[in-house]
């Protein structure tokens, strides 16, 4: 089971879908230890990649391109910049590829973690998105290794990025606007992270859906 190109836009197609679903959520979990918008945020951010996706008629990498660039030019503060690297190096890792498979996805995610890490000097157990995806990028390499197709790889994936942002509610935060509560954060689940749940739980739902396979 691969993605071509066209699965690609139906897929983050309906992530998006399901991530401007959620901006409530996301808004009620950010405004106790945030200012309240991030699912503002992460909305405006997704419908303008939904816009790039369904405009581009070009490869894998070029899709996840221009997502990468809407993602980044329409979310204010950092979270732009962090969501723009992680889809900027998934262009780069399906660069010259047709269909994308197990391998080549969990490529994509182990990479865009260590980009982010760099790139915006964070790591595990700082209460940050970073706390769903490194789990999740985790789950994907070994399912690869273990031999497992997307779908199975996806809903081992969102599991997995699920604990860890739920983990996040027994964080202190270290970075963002939350770390100024210091341990006032404990006990309250990160937006960032649970926003990347729900990115990895709708790439695993379009597959249970029966959308593609």
């Amino acid at each position: 089971m691969e993605l071509s190109s066209k699965d690609i836009t139906d897929l983050f197609v309906f992530v998006a879908d399901r991530i401007i679903e959620n901006e409530p959520y996301l808004c009620e979990l950010d405004s106790v230890v945030g200012d309240g918008d991030h699912g503002i945020t992460m909305t405006r951010g997704w419908k303008n990649a939904k816009k790039a996706l369904l405009n581009c008629d070009g490869t894998i990498a070029e899709k996840f391109s221009a997502m990468g660039t809407a993602l980044a030019s329409n979310m204010g503060g950092a979270i732009g910049p962090i969501y723009g690297t992680l889809f900027k190096t998934f262009a780069k890792e399906s660069e010259g590829r047709e269909a994308l498979n197990p391998e080549t996805v969990a490529g994509m995610f182990w990479q865009g973690l260590q980009k982010i890490k760099l790139a915006a000097d964070v790591k595990e157990g700082q209460k940050t998105l970073v706390d769903a995806l490194s789990p999740a990028a985790d789950s994907l390499s070994e399912s690869a290794k273990d031999g497992l197709d997307l779908r199975q790889a996806l809903e081992a994936a969102a599991e997995c990025a699920e604990k860890g942002a739920q983990a996040t509610v027994d964080m202190v935060a270290r970075k963002g606007r939350a770390k100024f509560l210091k341990e006032k954060s404990l006990g309250h689940r990160d937006a960032g992270a649970t926003s990347m749940a729900i990115m990895v739980k709708a790439m695993s739902e379009f597959f249970v859906q029966g959308n593609i396979g």
